[in-house]
């Protein structure tokens, strides 16, 4: 197969020539991977999600907790109800400490998952609402924020013709789509399985080929001895 493609921090694109090709990446609406109409596996509208950082303190009452109700070795994880999300009352999926190396114990790092068209400025809205700003240092809190934006899962759908609408982990011989199962469902673990899968397959498949190569060398032996074959030698 030949690829082409633009290398990190290059502005022209290359092409190269490889035995097995497999595509690793999610074919959501900003995909901008091309294939043959043919072998194309199908795309998939993907959820957008809000990353969003946080260097400061937790304003502990609205959640109704103490601040000494975990301590500095602790990672507190927040996951809101299904009522207190659905009603509003809550903006974020998720809240979680991901580490504490301030020299203050109270100010740590804070990450949130969040649906861009609930907040769309989760930076200000999820700061004002849940960071305690006399708590914290106001100026490490604005310079220590950090969104990032990415679309991470597929909107799922009951799907009428999965055999057709999730594609095939082999899209053409030596051409494997590894995200091919992202679509039943998706996450790291289920990124390992279609690793896994695709690396089993292109193993079999040169495996296979190897076989299938000795054994043409022992049927050109064989025929060789059939042309040319050995004398009868009789003991006397």
């Amino acid at each position: 197969f030949t690829v082409e493609y633009l290398p990190n921090g290059a502005t022209q694109t290359k092409q190269d020539t490889f035995d097995y090709v497999i595509v690793a990446t999610p074919l959501h609406q900003k995909a901008n991977l091309r294939l043959d109409k043919c072998i194309m596996p199908p795309t998939a509208t993907y959820q957008a999600v809000d990353h969003s950082f946080f260097l400061g303190t937790l304003k502990h009452s609205e959640f109704g907790i103490r601040s000494d109700s975990y301590s500095v070795r602790q990672f507190p994880a927040i996951f809101p109800t299904q009522h207190a999300y659905v009603s509003g009352h809550c903006l974020f999926r998720s809240l979680l400490s991901v580490s504490n190396n301030m020299a203050d114990c109270r100010e740590r790092m804070w990450v949130t998952f969040s649906d861009p068209a609930r907040v769309p400025n989760p930076l200000q809205t999820l700061a004002e609402r849940y960071m305690d700003r006399q708590g914290s240092n106001q100026a490490s809190s604005n310079s220590n924020s950090l969104k990032v934006s990415w679309l991470a899962y597929p909107v799922y759908e009951v799907l009428s013709k999965p055999e057709t609408q999730l594609g095939s982990f082999v899209l053409a011989p030596k051409l494997y789509y590894a995200n091919a199962i992202e679509r039943v469902a998706s996450c790291m673990e289920i990124a390992a399985i279609g690793g896994r899968n695709v690396a089993l397959l292109v193993y079999a498949h040169k495996q296979s080929m190897n076989q299938l190569a000795v054994n043409e060398t022992m049927k050109a032996t064989v025929d060789g001895v059939a042309v040319y074959p050995v004398p009868n030698m009789k003991a006397d």
